[in-house]
């Protein structure tokens, strides 16, 4: 009885990695959309001006001509909460090599702060308190990353936990380009 009950906790937790979590906080599986690398044409990234948590302004033209990183997340998201590790270590990895990455919440930002210094997260993140950023970015949820080119292109737009290793690919072969 005790290793049925283990084997059936197991898999409610690889169900739960393995999904996505929607913007109202309801598990829903979310499978990656397919790249916009596909497409013959790539859209252009809206521009956007929002807070980091410390006040400062940033915006999206700030980081023209560099490859750029865009995690929306959520800290009661459990697939976010696994990815954010990978986010962390690509940070470290490439902000001195044209690459900037920014996570975007619109949680409460001090709740967000003491997420971030708890895990010792060092990324930038931006405050979204309206959503409008992730409404124009058509995040259906959480995570969602977008990964814009350095001409300021969306190149991919990747719902669900995703791979370190397939993320640093993605960055590095925007770099070459």
């Amino acid at each position: 009885m005790l290793k049925t009950l283990k084997l059936i906790n197991l898999f409610i937790i690889a169900c739960v990695i393995g999904l996505g979590c929607g913007e109202n906080q309801d598990l829903k599986p979310t499978l990656p959309q397919a790249s916009k690398e596909q497409d013959t044409e790539l859209k252009e990234a809206p521009d956007f001006t929002l807070e980091t948590l410390d006040g400062e302004l940033v915006s999206l033209k700030s980081a023209s001509g560099k490859v750029v990183l865009l995690d929306f997340w959520a800290s009661w998201c459990p697939p976010c909460r696994a990815e954010m590790p990978h986010i962390q270590k690509l940070h470290n990895e490439f902000k001195d090599k044209g690459v900037v990455i920014y996570g975007i919440n619109n949680e409460d930002p001090v709740k967000v702060k003491r997420f971030l210094e708890t895990n010792k997260y060092t990324l930038a993140v931006l405050s979204d308190k309206d959503s409008s950023v992730a409404t124009s970015y058509d995040v259906s949820g959480y995570p969602t990353l977008v990964i814009i080119g350095k001409d300021g292109r969306i190149n991919e737009n990747l719902v669900g936990y995703q791979e370190e290793e397939l993320l640093r690919n993605k960055i590095e072969n925007l770099l070459k380009h």
